[in-house]
């Protein structure tokens, strides 16, 4: 019993030395990426350790998800869709978006996700360009 023990420990001592050497590793490739990323990019990066360090602190951000681009409003946009006559279903079919892509919409109107500034991509972009057209330009593009 006392050996099986003595296993147990040198494990979660080994693993504690693992993890040590797995965030390292996670530290320096950001610090490397971070060298070589643009201004706002760089500064995405900054907040979302700030928001780490702050969490683990135990500082609660009043943000659901608070990395994200904050000029994006969720609700609005959900307020223009329904004003459109759309359910999320209707806006991706309107937009042309394979039905798998529907999800990355709901995930903007749900606060899980947020469209870059300026959007990018097959769903972002079309997206804020419909919302556009409907007299919301979160981005002033």
């Amino acid at each position: 019993m006392e050996e099986s023990q003595d296993k147990i420990s040198r494990a979660r001592a080994e693993l504690g030395t693992a993890q040590i050497n797995l965030l390292e590793a996670y530290l320096s490739k950001i610090r490397e990426g971070y060298q070589t990323l643009k201004k706002r990019e760089g500064q995405s990066v900054l907040d979302g350790l700030d928001d780490l360090v702050k969490s683990m602190e135990g500082q609660r951000s009043t943000e659901k998800f608070p990395r994200m681009n904050s000029a994006f409003d969720r609700e609005k946009a959900i307020k223009i869709r329904k004003e459109a006559g759309f359910s999320l279903k209707e806006l991706a079919k309107e937009l042309e978006f394979p039905l798998h892509r529907y999800v990355q919409l709901q995930g903007y109107e749900n606060g899980r996700n947020k469209p870059g500034n300026p959007p990018k991509g097959m769903v972002s972009k079309p997206y804020i360009e419909w919302l556009k057209q409907h007299g919301y330009n979160p981005f002033g593009l």
